[in-house]
């Protein structure tokens, strides 16, 4: 007997669409698990860079040269009135253009209690001389040689201003003729400032010049020296500084949080 036997194939992928189907997908997961383990790296790294651009672009605005900047100042010096050794005590109001140019107005008195012997009448008396000077003047300043450990300048001022002159006895009774009205002075100084600044924050200090007085009124003579020497502190320096250092502690203070993530 013939038997006829029909055979039909399995529907099995060939091998060629297995590979291409399933290489794909692999493809796929390895790029999914590439880019949720890296992204967070490179997200990392771009806020960090921004912190240190930041950081940079603030450093900057702090240490910037300033075209105004407004300065306050206590001006103590030391003078002679005659031979009379006197102190005069001021203030300065005023501003620095471009860190080079300083100039304002200062306000500034000079006190003077002397005692003279005479010969009144028949007997000597002790009298009491009591000058006052108060004065204000304009100002500027400019450092011909302005190092980092070192300054010279030439300072100037001129201005106007009134004097009183009251003589008093042993027992406080005022002299004839005394006190005087207030008359009206014409003030010029000029002089020397050096200053050497070891570090940043403080230095030491002198300044020395003459003081021209014009008076009409009286034959009083204010005209003499002037001079200062002592510790100077840079205020200006002083608050860059601190800013700065508040500045880099927040800037690490990120970076470690941000490390730390």
């Amino acid at each position: 007997m013939l038997r006829l036997s029909l055979k039909y194939p399995h529907a099995t992928p060939s091998p060629l669409l297995w590979r291409g189907v399933g290489g794909e997908a692999v493809v796929l997961t390895v790029l999914f698990f590439l880019f949720s383990f890296f992204s967070p790296l490179f997200s990392q790294t771009n806020k960090t860079e921004s912190l240190k651009h930041q950081f940079s672009m603030d450093s900057a605005r702090i240490y910037r040269i300033k075209p105004v900047r407004p300065i306050v100042g206590l001006d103590q010096r030391n003078s002679f009135l005659g031979r009379t050794k006197v102190n005069i005590s001021g203030l300065q109001l005023g501003v620095t253009l471009l860190e080079k140019h300083t100039m304002g107005i200062g306000f500034y008195s000079i006190l003077s209690n002397r005692k003279n012997t005479k010969l009144i009448g028949d007997k000597k008396e002790t009298l009491n001389q009591n000058l006052e000077l108060r004065y204000i003047t304009h100002f500027y300043y400019y450092p011909i040689i302005d190092k980092k450990h070192f300054e010279l300048g030439f300072p100037i001022e001129a201005g106007i201003g009134n004097f009183t002159v009251n003589v008093t006895d042993s027992i406080g009774r005022s002299m004839p003729g005394f006190p005087r009205p207030k008359s009206p002075v014409l003030v010029f100084g000029g002089g020397l400032s050096l200053s050497y600044k070891p570090i940043r924050w403080a230095g030491i200090h002198f300044i020395g010049g003459y003081r021209v007085v014009k008076d009409n009124a009286t034959k009083l003579n204010f005209n003499g020296p002037f001079y200062a020497f002592g510790l100077q502190l840079y205020l200006h320096e002083i608050i860059q500084d601190s800013r700065y250092a508040i500045k880099k502690h927040n800037y690490k203070k990120d970076i470690k949080t941000l490390s730390a993530q």
